[in-house]
């Protein structure tokens, strides 16, 4: 068993700790780990004096330690911002993504009508705008499988949409990790601007989706009336006859 010589001279500096220490109620448990360092390095072998530096050094350790606590705050605020800021660029980029689907479902169409243009005018040296039974049923499918293309970039756009709010949930729970809910709140601004963001994709997903459908259905139009083989007589006479 250990006996310490005990020193009376050192009273007034461990009652300076105990009044440091417990200074600060939210505070204690920290201050306790630093003491407990601090005085593991000072104390000698079945001695328990110390000398005034101690006190010192726990306060420098303490202030280091404060440094660094609010460093990592920081560090948390800075990388909660940067990680929302990429949600709302994975937003603008999955709408881009849909948009450029729709961009090339009509350029293949437009691409169709030009081509059989040039053919009739390099083949036939005249320009006519009937187009034959193969053709026709050539164009049919473009708009059947742009038809297709606009369900599917539709349904992986909502796809992208579940992933984002998912991972906005949890930047949320990591941040509570650190942070207090008052302090997310305000970060998050009350999930204000998150929103916001998925109000405009809500609303740009909706307006290229008329978009693309008022051209599909122009392109129907255009369709019957330019082809030998599709009229709308026809149509009327087969449901109605």
């Amino acid at each position: 068993m250990k006996t310490y010589n005990l020193d009376y001279s050192s009273i007034d500096q461990y009652h300076k700790i105990f009044s440091w220490v417990y200074s600060e109620k939210h505070k204690i448990e920290d201050k306790i780990g630093i003491a407990r360092n601090i005085l593991s390095i000072y104390l000698k072998d079945n001695e328990l004096k110390i000398e005034e530096a101690v006190l010192t050094s726990m306060l420098s350790a303490h202030n280091t330690y404060i440094k660094g606590s609010i460093s990592k705050y920081i560090e948390v605020r800075n990388k909660t911002y940067e990680q929302l800021e990429q949600l709302s660029t994975k937003i603008n980029n999955s709408l881009d993504t849909f948009y450029n689907n729709f961009q090339k479902s009509i350029f293949v169409f437009i691409s169709f009508y030009l081509t059989i243009f040039v053919l009739k005018v390099y083949t036939k040296g005249e320009v006519t705008t009937v187009i034959n039974k193969e053709a026709s049923l050539m164009g049919l499918g473009l708009l059947v499988l742009s038809v297709v293309f606009l369900l599917f970039s539709k349904y992986i756009l909502n796809l992208e949409k579940k992933r984002i709010e998912s991972k906005y949930s949890i930047i949320k729970k990591r941040a509570e990790d650190l942070l207090i809910k008052d302090d997310i709140d305000k970060i998050l601004k009350e999930d204000a601007e998150f929103n916001s963001e998925l109000i405009f994709l809500d609303k740009r997903k909706k307006l290229y989706i008329l978009i693309w459908g008022i051209m599909l259905f122009i392109f129907f139009i255009v369709l019957f009336l330019t082809s030998e083989y599709f009229s709308f007589k026809k149509i009327i006479d087969f449901f109605f006859c």
